[in-house]
């Protein structure tokens, strides 16, 4: 990230990513395979739109964090259970982008642009809902009603947290803790959602799901933590999407809560001015320039460090195969480095 130094403790050293997804390179394709069934749909425009979507990129890091998970826990390649539910958990998050996209009116994601761009609202807001009936569906399929249950509450979670945050946009009055609830119900809980799930599938020890449960709500926080950092100080062509989205937005978040805190009273009404305005055109470089001023761009970083080193404390102690571990440690590193 530029101009900001991240100091990483008690971690792996960061790898490369794709050089970890490759541990779990031959699972991935039986998930891949599984996703596009799951958006397949004898009605063309639905099959079309959501091949669109599956295709156009991301990491696929929940996932990999799943395989690795499954893998760290029994020495063995995913079974069909964890394929099924890795597969329904990239579903669900994919559904979730698409009406995140609509919501926010975005017109580029991971590079390209989105589906409400190109297709139009109304028909993309049903294959959203249509991506999140089929991820559930596939989910119940497992046949532990434990499972649906989760997943069913991690649904809602998310979508509390999405409604909290438009509530609170343009708010500059909004508290840290208030945002890090927001940032862990729409981000954060599907983290720890997923990795819950392919421990729970994996093992019977309690312990051990709980552990996997906290790596992946620590990750999920220094993930979106991160991306909040980068849509100030990042690029459209690094980003896929347009760099500054969140202040145009009105969104208050954790580099802007930072900064109101430490500015003068000058600097932090004028920040608070912008924020109140009808239109923030033309004032995105001041209002990074300010955020810059006060540190809030390195403190912000630092807090999405933190959750990642809590991240890999969780699991750090925990019997587990040795290479799949060493990638889940290095993953936490790597979110902070800007994985999407």
């Amino acid at each position: 990230m530029t101009g900001v130094s991240l100091r990483y403790t008690n971690m792996e050293p960061a790898v490369n990513y794709h050089s970890l997804s490759d541990i779990v390179s031959s699972d991935l394709a039986l998930v891949e395979d599984r996703l596009k069934s799951l958006v397949s749909s004898e009605v063309q425009l639905v099959s079309g739109i959501g091949s669109y979507v599956i295709s156009s990129g991301g990491k696929r890091i929940r996932p990999v964090i799943m395989l690795l998970a499954a893998r760290a826990i029994t020495g063995a390649p995913a079974s069909e259970k964890i394929i099924d539910a890795a597969a329904s958990v990239e579903c669900l998050h994919t559904a979730t982008l698409i009406h995140d996209d609509v919501v926010d009116g975005s017109s580029m994601r991971r590079g390209r642009h989105t589906a409400n761009y190109t297709y139009g609202i109304a028909p993309t807001v049903l294959i959203g809902d249509y991506l999140l009936a089929r991820a559930v569906a596939a989910i119940s399929g497992l046949g532990n009603g434990g499972l649906y249950i989760k997943l069913a509450e991690t649904v809602s979670v998310m979508a509390e947290g999405e409604i909290q945050q438009l509530d609170q946009s343009f708010d500059t009055a909004i508290k840290e803790e208030t945002y890090r609830s927001i940032i862990y119900a729409k981000t954060a809980r599907l983290f720890e959602t997923s990795a819950w799930l392919a421990a729970s599938l994996s093992t019977d020890d309690e312990k051990t799901a709980g552990a996997f449960s906290e790596y992946g709500r620590h990750i999920g926080n220094a993930f979106q933590i991160t991306d909040d950092v980068i849509d100030y100080i990042s690029t459209e062509s690094a980003m896929g999407k347009n760099p500054g989205d969140d202040f145009m937005e009105g969104k208050i978040t954790l580099p802007v809560i930072a900064a109101l805190r430490k500015a003068d009273s000058k600097d932090a009404g004028r920040l608070r001015d912008m924020f109140h305005a009808e239109s923030r055109e033309g004032m995105f470089e001041e209002a990074l320039s300010i955020l810059k001023k006060y540190s809030a761009i390195a403190e912000s970083a630092d807090a999405a460090m933190k959750e990642a080193e809590l991240a890999a404390c969780s699991i750090r102690d925990l019997s587990l195969s040795a290479t799949e571990k060493n990638a889940l440690l290095s993953l936490c590193s790597m979110v902070c480095e800007r994985i999407s």
